[in-house]
């Protein structure tokens, strides 16, 4: 696979969680260490644009303007297909997210468990030329 993920965000599970999934999908991954890093999120998404970006949607307590402002550089600089939000609860009870969205895909953080190699499974699926037929990504269930 081909491709860029970005992780925006300061949480330590996250860079280690998604740092393994880039990697298991031969992925280039880039940090920015949270909503604070506007202008470097700008600079990023400009120098690849085809970049997969998972943001951390619920930013540390009195970083809400921040968010803000990393959300509208999502909506200008790259697709909502491409953009992943992170939250630890679900997406209505997140402020600020229910207004239209600078992404199109929402995931709670759960990295418990078999959460590894579905994530894997679903953004191996999500950045291939054929989005569908995500059953050749998971294991029969007899």
């Amino acid at each position: 696979m081909e491709g860029k993920l970005l992780l925006i965000s300061s949480r330590p599970e996250d860079v280690s969680f998604w740092g393994n999934i880039a990697d298991e999908n031969g992925l280039e991954f880039h940090c920015e260490a949270g909503c604070a890093q506007v202008t470097h999120v700008r600079e990023q998404l400009l120098a690849h644009p085809g970049s997969y970006v998972f943001w951390e949607a619920d930013p540390p307590a009195g970083q809400s303007a921040e968010r803000d402002a990393i959300e509208a550089e999502l909506i200008v600089r790259t697709s909502p297909e491409r953009v992943f939000a992170l939250s630890d609860g679900p997406i209505n009870q997140e402020p600020g997210l229910t207004r239209p969205p600078a992404f199109g895909h929402h995931i709670l953080r759960r990295y418990d468990g078999p959460a590894p190699y579905l994530y894997s499974r679903l953004i191996a699926s999500t950045v291939s030329r054929e989005h569908f037929g995500l059953e050749r990504f998971l294991p029969r269930v007899a």
